[in-house]
């Protein structure tokens, strides 16, 4: 029989509602399936304050003389915007602003009524956990052609923006949207990835720059990062930002000044040592989506972990229609020649194949597309599109790999040189164009030593370099940093090997190393004490891994001021897109953020078992996991954390945990069978759309019990349930949360 904790004095003495505001009319734990899915949103509604100066703005954009949207127009309003959902409604705080760069994205609906497309920023709240994104014209995109697309880039492995129709209201007009989020944080960590640098092409030059004809400047325009905040906020962004921009430019230098080879439309930062951009053109060309192709509507990742780029899809206008003999006006035979220097691997081929015959993507398709027949007078009979653009899709796959088969031919690489150098140099001279050129940038005392081409040093801020790599600009001159080769590979501190386990296996220079295949006993033993280890694509199956590390002083530290190193790694041993079946972890010492961290994983760990931790005993992120046993000793902060992902674990067993026993985080669902926690100043948390359930639960010293609440804008509220309860701590719940407690 459930009794609610209301119903009981005692029980009502132990939970305490936090102050936390509540922009929506319901508890958002309660609803956190639904808040993840566009399908309940019923509409958008956006009222501007100033709304004359908000039409006027408009009327502007429609009479300029341009043919494309001049980018002094593009105005900040501050606005109002509500999200109707089937079971309530909330409200947030924000500002829009035109989108797009061409007269595409203003138009008329019936009767004369102006729309634009709009870039909307929430102060407050988010929309299926974004804080920016576009409501775009879907002619814009192509329409539902561009749902199709992203989602079966996402269902790929790509990264790929939510991307939906919605009914959208500005100021009492209505119309059908493409909602489609912007490329963020909660992009990246929407697609699995860690939040991380993200460039794109600087369009600065490319149209409305000064006197000059649009396009007309292609062969000085190379990239620019567009999520300067993480660069600011530690030493370890700086290092990772820096190389990867010098690597980026590299590519873009020999882009832009061999514009006719490259044929407009190829470039590859990872210097075609991984498959990650063939796969992404190939992908593109086979939905004819050169459009995204085109250098400057180009977006990158950088991953830290794997030190390699990865594009993020934006801007397709795909088609799904019969193959053209021309792509973005080229031959497609000439581009096939130009970006393929190997066959697509056949495993590609087949995910590929598995999902365009899968029943998830044609149900996700059907959900996203649904609002377009609300306001159309003529109905789409979206279920004969989607049958049509699968069976093109995949008629187009197999036309585009018998055609790379059959003409492949060997490429030079792109690689950085000077004469791609002197070729971008003499180009900007030639033009014109006033811009100068910082060719090394050199840390000292937390600044930067900028030299320039003219051989002048300058001492920077931190923060000019921000402005620098992300707006081109310097002091209020455009200023752009090339890329220096010593920042193209990060400092040398480790060392990998190649191993029958894994893909990789990559170690600080320090660490010693035992193996035993026949006994599947993986042992690793720390020199110094913030010494680390990456596992990538392991498979353990039955196999004992143990890492021995230093154990903690009370002079020990941290080397870094971030979470994570130079190289991305956040734990002493760290499992990247790892299987586990059987396994057994067990960690002592070391002096990293996280004793264990998994990444990106999967399937049945037997044991994991850390004593001594200095912070975090045991991180999992965005992983599938089922595990048998947790034992935790002495942990500096977190026993056991846990992020976006699904996990059950049968039994926990709890040492004297600083901070957290367990906290579940960042949309991520937790089942636990049995838990014994002793010394903790709190016991579970459910955070950011959480969702736990525990079954039986004894917790001994500790301050806070349990906690449910939420703490980024991008989420809600969490989730809890318990059963069998025994603490004598207090129980605290926020505004947006819920919790249940379940006795017999």
């Amino acid at each position: 029989m459930k009794i609610l904790c209301l119903l009981t004095p005692f029980l009502f003495f132990l939970l305490s509602t936090s102050q936390a505001s509540s922009a929506c009319d319901f508890k958002t734990g309660k609803h956190i399936k639904e808040l993840l899915n566009p399908i309940y949103i019923q509409n958008i509604q956006i009222n501007v304050p100033k709304s004359a100066k908000y039409a006027k703005n408009l009327i502007k954009v429609f009479t300029s003389s341009s043919s494309n949207i001049p980018p002094e127009l593009k105005k900040k309003f501050q606005a109002n915007v509500v999200i109707n959902y089937q079971f309530g409604k909330c409200e947030f705080k924000g500002s829009i602003k035109q989108s797009g760069d061409w007269k595409d994205h203003i138009g008329l609906l019936s009767g004369g009524r102006p729309y634009r497309s709009l870039n909307v920023k929430l102060d407050t709240g988010n929309v299926v956990s974004a804080v920016q994104f576009k409501l775009l014209i879907p002619k814009t995109r192509n329409g539902e052609n561009e749902i199709l697309a992203s989602l079966i880039l996402k269902k790929l492995g790509l990264i790929s923006p939510e991307t939906f129709a919605v009914e959208v209201g500005v100021n009492g007009v209505s119309s059908t949207m493409l909602f489609q989020e912007s490329a963020r944080k909660e992009l990246l960590e929407r697609n699995y990835r860690r939040e991380g640098p993200i460039f794109e092409g600087d369009e600065a030059l490319l149209w409305s720059f000064e006197d000059f004809n649009n396009f007309e400047l292609e062969n000085i325009s190379l990239s620019r990062m567009t999520n300067k905040n993480w660069f600011m906020k530690g030493d370890s962004s700086q290092a990772i930002t820096l190389s990867a921009y010098s690597a980026l430019q590299s590519a873009y230098l020999d882009y832009a000044t061999n514009i006719d080879k490259t044929l407009g439309l190829i470039i590859f930062p990872n210097n075609k040592e991984s498959s990650e951009f063939s796969e992404y053109l190939f992908a593109l060309l086979a939905m004819s989506g050169g459009h995204a192709l085109r250098p400057h509507n180009r977006k990158f990742y950088f991953n830290a972990i794997t030190s390699k780029f990865e594009s993020i899809y934006y801007d397709g206008n795909v088609s799904f229609k019969k193959l053209a003999d021309k792509a973005m006006g080229r031959p497609l035979d000439t581009i096939l020649s130009a970006g393929f220097s190997d066959n697509v691997s056949p495993n590609f081929i087949d995910k590929i194949a598995d999902l365009l015959n899968s029943e998830v993507l044609r149900v996700e398709f059907s959900d996203r597309v649904r609002a377009f027949n609300k306001s159309k007078t003529s109905k789409v009979n979206f279920e004969k599109f989607f049958n049509a653009a699968i069976a093109q899709y995949f008629e187009n796959v197999q036309y585009l790999e018998n055609k790379i088969a059959n003409m492949l031919t060997d490429l030079n690489e792109n690689k950085m040189n000077r004469k791609s150098k002197v070729k971008f140099l003499k180009a900007v001279k030639n033009s014109g164009v006033s811009q100068n050129h910082i060719q090394n940038l050199e840390v000292l005392d937390g600044k930067y030593i900028a030299t320039f081409h003219s051989g002048n040093q300058q001492t920077i801020s931190i923060k000019d370099v921000s402005k620098v790599i992300s707006r081109n600009n310097l002091n209020g001159e455009r200023t752009v940093f090339i890329g220096n080769n010593s920042h193209n590979e990060l400092q040398k501190n480790f060392n990998t090997h190649t191993v029958s386990f894994a893909k990789k296996l990559t170690m600080s220079a320090g660490v010693k190393v035992r193996v035993s295949e026949t006994e599947k006993i993986l042992t690793f033993i720390q020199k110094k004490e913030n010494d680390w280890v990456l596992i990538h694509s392991g498979e353990f199956n039955g196999w004992k891994i143990e890492f021995n590390g230093i154990q903690k002083t009370n002079n020990s530290k941290l080397l870094t001021n971030q979470r994570f190193n130079q190289n991305g790694i956040t734990g002493c041993i760290n499992f990247y897109k790892s299987n586990f079946q059987n396994t057994t972890i067990k960690v002592s010492g070391g002096v990293c953020e996280d004793s264990i961290n998994i990444i990106n994983s999967s399937g049945a760990l037997k044991s994991v078992s850390v004593d001594s931790a200095f912070a975090d005993a045991i991180d999992i992120d965005f992983s599938i996991i089922d595990i048998s046993e947790i034992y935790v000793v002495d942990a500096g902060n977190d026993c056991f954390d846990v992020s976006g992902g699904s996990y059950r674990v049968s039994n926990i067993y709890l040492n004297n945990c600083l901070d957290k026993g367990v906290s579940v985080g960042e949309g991520s669902t937790l089942f636990a069978t049995n838990m014994e926690l002793n010394n903790a100043n709190i016991g579970v948390s459910s955070k950011d759309l959480s969702k736990v359930e525990i079954l039986n639960a004894q917790l001994n010293d500790i301050n806070v019990c349990l906690e449910a609440l939420q703490k980024k804008q991008e989420f809600g509220g969490g989730s809890m349930t318990v059963e069998n309860l025994e603490c004598d701590g207090i129980v605290e719940v926020d505004i947006n949360s819920v919790y249940e407690a379940v006795l017999h």
